[in-house]
């Protein structure tokens, strides 16, 4: 692109598998440090429209699992989408001018070894966040002012 590389950096040799498409199963080892990475940019700012979309796969559910972010302990932050075990739900959360806003979908319910297409994202000129996953009935939620630009990097994990 015209502001420079846009290509994801692999942290740490993530090997590929089988999956709905061979290219997209990452054998993540839970709990890792194992991540996809794009370090913040003029480019990668969320403040106006995006999506997320893409095959997630978890091995276990032991713990709640991070499918994509920019966010971290500095901040200030911008989105985080994972998967939360304590209500099992799928969570799009976001950083925005009236503080953090989530959205979340229950159906259908995240389960270990089951493949899942993931979409989030924010429609800037609804001021909406949006999740949908399977292709089931999009979640939508209004944000409330607009998302905040964050330094943090951008992470597929």
């Amino acid at each position: 692109g015209p502001e420079g590389p846009h290509d994801l950096t692999d942290s740490s040799a993530i090997p590929t598998g089988v999956g709905p498409s061979a290219n997209l199963s990452a054998a993540r080892t839970p709990n890792s440090n194992e991540r996809f990475t794009l370090a913040d940019s003029a480019w990668l700012d969320l403040t106006r429209d995006w999506t997320i979309w893409g095959w997630w796969y978890a091995d276990d559910l032991a713990a709640n699992r991070p499918i994509a972010s920019k966010w971290d302990a500095v901040g200030p932050n911008e989105i985080a989408l994972s998967v939360e075990l304590a209500a099992t739900r799928w969570r799009l959360l976001v950083n925005g001018a009236v503080g953090n806003v989530v959205c979340e979908v229950t159906d259908p319910l995240p389960a270990a070894a089951t493949w899942f297409f993931v979409v989030a994202g924010y429609d800037h000129n609804r001021d909406e966040l949006f999740v949908q996953i399977n292709n089931t009935s999009e979640t939508r939620t209004t944000l409330g002012g607009p998302l905040t630009h964050g330094a943090a990097q951008f992470q597929l994990l």
